[in-house]
């Protein structure tokens, strides 16, 4: 019995066992996190060029706006992107609010997608 107790053979494995899904988590964890903020980046230039071109003189259609936000939106799958273009006024000027929302896809393991909102205001003259 005293010779079981010393023998240290198969003790990497049950290292290993108990270590590897905690490492496997930690690496799929961080997978996810940078899977958001890349689509967070995207997102988030798209919407400015989109403000960009609403700004210019004569104004551009709604289409053209949505396509530009679109063609701009790096690292996105765009039919996962919603956008929305609501015009209003503030201080007697013309504004257009462009408000963006995307659901960022989970890289598995059960864990669930991420939806990332975001909106701009253009001040149009």
């Amino acid at each position: 019995m005293m010779r079981l107790i010393r023998n240290r053979d198969g003790a990497s494995a049950v290292e290993f066992a108990v270590a590897a899904p905690i490492i496997v988590l930690a690496i799929v964890g961080f997978m996810q996190v940078g899977l958001y903020y890349a689509a967070s980046a995207g997102m988030k230039n798209a919407l400015d060029e989109g403000v960009r071109l609403a700004t210019i003189y004569p104004r551009p259609t709604d289409t053209t706006i949505q396509n530009q936000i679109t063609a701009k939106a790096f690292g996105l799958n765009t039919n996962n992107l919603t956008l929305t273009l609501t015009h209003g006024t503030s201080n007697g000027g013309a504004t257009l609010t462009i408000a963006a929302s995307y659901t960022v896809a989970s890289v598995g393991m059960g864990l669930p997608s991420l939806t990332i909102s975001d909106s701009r205001i253009a001040f149009q003259n």
